[in-house]
Order: structure tokens, then C-alpha cells, then sequence
């Protein structure tokens, strides 16, 4: 199995935000650096089309491939996970000779070598679906609502009213850090969730991450330094 890292330059809510720099080195590296302990992980592909972040990716060793930088069509707001997936990730399946992919984000940051080892110990147990990281949302979401407060609100769910909390399902959410998957049985899907079964990978909160906003590097920020405290 080899990491794919899409990691593209732009970022509108955190300028800069895969080289911004998390303690003393850019975030970017901290995701590379965890990769290269993880001894499930045979090579890692650092995707971009920005200098800086291939530079970065091109100082590590040689298990780390950048090749040509990404086409600027594949760099935008609208590129979607299954975009890279059909459009550039093949470049890196013929590279390397392997369709098992743990595709990770550039700013999961706090996903330790021992998690990587796990989660693509996982996969391997079936690798005709889906697994990704997963953060609890607790049971919360069951008794969601929707529409406009001050007029009316429907439940999404209307027959979860009906039974006691305690008997309500936990709920999890795509966490953003990683999905492993065979490229062969994703590159032919149309949505990326299509691919099944879905398996998820549980999280800690304070580990799994998604970094869109200042506020979520915020978080971030306080969870690495805690850690290394």
C-alpha cells in the first residue's frame, strides 16, 4: 500500500494553510514524517501544484515520489476527493505498481504511525470497500431538525421521538484524515461514499481533525502542543 497526500497550495479560510507552520515545521511534514514510520505504508505520493509544498515533499527521503506537479484544473474549490482519484492519482498507481491507497489529508497532522498501522490492518481484512476515519457525534444527531426556527421545524427523523434517548443509535462522521481503498474498485464509482462496505476507523476528537476553519486550527494547535507537553 502506498499514501497519496493531495496537497494543493491554495486555501481560502487559512492562507497557506498545508505549509503554515504547526510547532517548528509546516504542517505538511508532520503528516509526511508520521507516514514514513508507519510500516504498513511501502511509499508516499505528495500531490501539488505549488513549489513550496513539493519542495518540502522532495527534502524527505526516497520513498517520498512528487512527480510532475498536479494540473491546475484539479487544483480548485470544485475538485473534488473522486477527481483526484480519476484524473491524477493513476500517475502514482503506475509509479509505484500498487492499487492499495490510503489516501491522506495534509493536515492530518495527529494521526500517529501506530494509527495509519491499524487502520490499513483493516482494510486488509476486506479490501473490497471502504475505510475511513470516524469521530462519534454521539446520539444527538438522531433528534435533528430542520428548517426555519422562528416558523416551523420538521425532524429529520420523526420515529426517533418516539423511543427513549438511551435506545437511540450513535451516529459518526467522516473525520477527514484518511480513506484506504483499492483505486481498481474506486476509480469506476461515481460518488466516493459508493464504495462498500463503509468501515470507520473511531478517533479520538481531539486526534481526528478536520482542518477547514481558524477555528478548527485553533483546536489543532492546542491539541498538538498538549500532546507534546
Amino acid at each position: 500500500m502506498f499514501a497519496y497526500i493531495p496537497a494543493r497550495g491554495g486555501s481560502k479560510r487559512i492562507p497557506r494553510k498545508n505549509v503554515k507552520k504547526l510547532g517548528d515545521k509546516p504542517l505538511i511534514s508532520h503528516v509526511i514524517g508520521n507516514l514514513l514510520k508507519a510500516s504498513a505504508i511501502n511509499k508516499i505520493a505528495v500531490s501539488s501544484d505549488d513549489d513550496e509544498v513539493l519542495q518540502i515533499a522532495s527534502s524527505f527521503e526516497s520513498r517520498v515520489a512528487t512527480l510532475k506537479p498536479r494540473a491546475s484544473d484539479l487544483c480548485d474549490d470544485h475538485s473534488t476527493f473522486l477527481d483526484l482519484v480519476k484524473l491524477d492519482l493513476p500517475r502514482y498507481v503506475e509509479h509505484f505498481g500498487d492499487n492499495d491507497v490510503i489516501l491522506v489529508l495534509p493536515t492530518a497532522a495527529l494521526i500517529s504511525s501506530t494509527i495509519f498501522n491499524k487502520a490499513i490492518e483493516l482494510f486488509q481484512r476486506d479490501t473490497n470497500g471502504l475505510v475511513c476515519s470516524v469521530t462519534s457525534l454521539g446520539r444527538d444527531p438522531m433528534l435533528a431538525m430542520v428548517g426555519d426556527p422562528a416558523s416551523s421545524l420538521t425532524p429529520l427523523f420523526t420515529e426517533m421521538y418516539v423511543k427513549p434517548t438511551k435506545d437511540l443509535p450513535v451516529t459518526y462522521i467522516d473525520a477527514g484524515c484518511f480513506y484506504c481503498f483499492d483505486f481498481n474498485k474506486m476509480k469506476s464509482l461515481n460518488r466516493f461514499m459508493d464504495l462498500a462496505p463503509i468501515r470507520g476507523f473511531l478517533l479520538d476528537p481531539d486526534v481526528g481533525i478536520d482542518v477547514d476553519t481558524p477555528e478548527d486550527w485553533s483546536r489543532l494547535e492546542q491539541s498538538f502542543t498538549s500532546r507534546k507537553q
